[in-house]
C-alpha cells in the first residue's frame, strides 16, 4: 500500500530511442531530461552507446528508468536498430543524443497520428541561439510539407535534401515492414529510412511546430558526411530513381497502419 507516486513506464506505448556517440555522451542528461518533461508518461527510454569500449557516462546512474545496450562503436544506424530490437512500445520515435523534446512532442505527435489516421509524424525544429540556454529565442526551421512525389526525389538529387530531421514517430508495425536503418551506410542512414516509408505509401504527417531542440552545431556526422556526399547519393539514386521515372511503382499514399 505504500509506494512512491511515479510513473512506473512498464507498459510504453512509445519507445524513445537514443543513440550515444562517445562525443556526445555529455549532452545525454538533456535528451534524457526532454523525456522526463514530457505530457505524455506512457514512454521508455532505450539508449544505445555507441562508444568501442562499452563505457556510459554516470548520467545513466541518475537517470535509471534509461535501459543501456551497446553497439561497440557499429555506428548510428547499428545502434538505432539495436534500439528497435528491443523496443517495447507501439510507437518508436528517435532522438539524437544532442537534441531534446519539447514537452508537448510526444502528445502532439500522437495527436496528429489519430487525427491524420495514421503515417508517421515529423515536425518543424528550433536551432537554439545557445546551444547551453534553450529558453532564448532561436531559429526555428520549417520542415517540408508531405508529399509523396516530392521526398522521393529528395535527398540524392542536387538541391532537393532530406526534407526533416530523424526524429520521427512511427508505428512499430509500419517500421517493421522497412529494413530498418541501412548498416551499410556510412552516413544518411537518417534520410534512407523515409525514402523507404514513401515506396511503401506510409505517409509523412507534418506537425507545423518546433517539437524538436535541434544543436544543429554540435553534428559531428554531418560534416564528416560532405567527403562521401557523392558515392551516398549514388547509392540513394541506383535505389530510388527508378520509382520518379515510372520504371517501379510505390504504394499509394493511405495514412499508413501498414499501408
Amino acid at each position: 500500500k505504500h509506494s512512491w507516486p511515479v510513473h512506473h513506464h512498464a507498459h510504453p506505448v512509445v519507445s524513445i530511442i537514443v543513440p550515444v556517440a562517445p562525443l556526445h555522451q555529455r549532452y545525454l542528461v538533456d535528451a534524457l531530461d526532454s523525456c522526463l518533461a514530457q505530457t505524455v508518461v506512457n514512454w521508455e527510454a532505450i539508449v544505445i552507446d555507441d562508444s568501442r569500449d562499452a563505457s556510459m557516462p554516470e548520467v545513466i546512474q541518475s537517470h535509471p528508468f534509461a535501459r543501456v545496450y551497446h553497439s561497440l562503436g557499429k555506428g548510428t544506424g547499428r545502434a538505432r536498430n539495436i534500439g528497435i530490437m528491443h523496443a517495447h512500445g507501439q510507437f518508436v520515435l528517435f532522438l539524437d543524443a544532442d537534441d531534446i523534446l519539447e514537452p508537448s512532442a510526444l502528445e502532439d505527435m500522437l495527436r496528429a497520428y489519430v487525427e491524420r489516421d495514421g503515417g508517421y509524424i515529423y515536425s518543424d525544429c528550433k536551432i537554439p541561439g545557445d546551444p547551453k540556454k534553450f529558453d532564448l529565442p532561436g531559429e526555428t526551421i520549417e520542415a517540408v510539407d508531405y508529399d509523396q512525389e516530392t521526398f522521393i526525389r529528395s535527398g540524392y538529387t542536387d538541391n532537393m535534401p532530406g526534407c526533416h530531421s530523424v526524429t520521427i514517430l512511427v508505428a512499430r508495425a509500419d517500421l517493421d515492414q522497412t529494413e530498418g536503418f541501412d548498416e551499410t551506410l556510412a552516413y544518411w542512414e537518417d534520410w534512407k529510412l523515409p525514402l523507404e516509408l514513401a515506396v511503401l505509401g506510409i505517409r509523412g504527417v507534418r506537425v507545423p511546430k518546433p517539437l524538436l531542440v535541434y544543436r544543429f552545431n554540435t553534428g559531428v556526422r554531418r560534416h564528416a558526411s560532405k567527403a562521401q556526399e557523392g558515392a551516398i547519393k549514388e547509392a540513394l539514386r541506383q535505389q530510388f530513381e527508378p520509382y520518379t521515372t515510372g520504371e517501379k511503382q510505390m504504394c499509394g499514399c493511405t495514412g499508413g497502419n501498414g499501408g
